[in-house]
């Protein structure tokens, strides 16, 4: 694992939707290439995971910053993190100061890099105009995974590991309240242990540009009897998890209310 000054990680990348690409080399329209060279792998001691780089402009500036699941860091309590990402083709050991959310119900932790770790073109981010039941995506690296893919398009993407893309639906929405100011996004998918602190993300045939909505937290488990014949009776012997369908995401509104807190981010040039 190397230790590197901070640098600009990667190149300028431009916004090229994957469907103009010849079929071969096709990732998976309508996401752009601007989106999914935001993803990266995440690491911290034992925990891992996925995280993506978001830029918000605060006093007529654009600043960076890398979103992850705050349990991915152990829901740590420090002022700054020494994590790992993968960029550039290497693992790469980053010390970042830590923003917080409002509350601690919210799975979601801020981190600020000392210096710009990507170039690339805004994305769009909020919650607004989403509408329960339609299509959403979610990309991460389960099992600690990645999308292999031909050389044109690892270059496109800096020779970074490409996540991988789930689709799924936008099933409920709980918005906070006075007792619970978390706001939780229920996707009606399949997730695995990998994807949490991915982004979740609309795309809309009359919207040019992919928009984040949510952040992976987990998905919700379903208990299961284990019965056993014993002397020729069915009986309970014990209970066994399993993954419900149900994928648990925050809304990506508590990452910005907190950076505009506390906007310490670098600036993008």
């Amino acid at each position: 694992m190397k230790s590197l000054e901070y640098r600009c990680l990667r190149y300028v990348i431009p916004v090229l939707l994957l469907a103009i690409l010849p079929v071969s080399e096709s990732v998976a329209a309508p996401l752009s290439l601007n989106i999914l060279q935001r993803v990266l792998p995440i690491r911290y001691k034992n925990g891992e995971g996925t995280a993506f780089v978001i830029e918000i402009e605060s006093q007529e500036v654009r600043r960076q910053y890398l979103i992850t699941a705050k349990h991915i860091l152990a829901n740590s309590i420090e002022k700054e993190a020494k994590v790992d990402i993968y960029i550039n083709d290497t693992w790469t050991h980053l010390s970042m100061k830590l923003i917080r959310c409002a509350s601690d119900e919210i799975d979601i932790i801020v981190l600020a890099p000392g210096q710009q770790l990507i170039s690339g073109f805004p994305v769009k981010l909020g919650t607004d105009g989403m509408i329960l039941s339609e299509d959403i995506y979610f990309l991460g690296f389960p099992f600690g995974l990645s999308s292999e893919l031909n050389t044109k398009v690892s270059e496109k993407l800096g020779n970074a590991p490409i996540a991988f893309i789930k689709k799924g639906v936008l099933s409920a929405s709980k918005s906070p309240t006075k007792t619970s100011p978390a706001h939780i996004l229920y996707l009606d998918a399949h997730n695995n242990p990998g994807f949490s602190g991915g982004p979740v993300v609309i795309k809309r045939d009359a919207q040019p540009d992919p928009q984040i909505i949510g952040v992976i937290s987990g998905y919700r488990p379903e208990t299961h009897p284990v019965i056993a014949n014993i002397n020729g009776q069915a009986q309970k012997i014990a209970d066994t998890l399993s993954n419900s369908g149900v994928v648990v995401a925050y809304s990506i509104q508590h990452a910005i209310e907190a950076i505009n807190k506390n906007p310490i981010g670098p600036v993008v040039h």
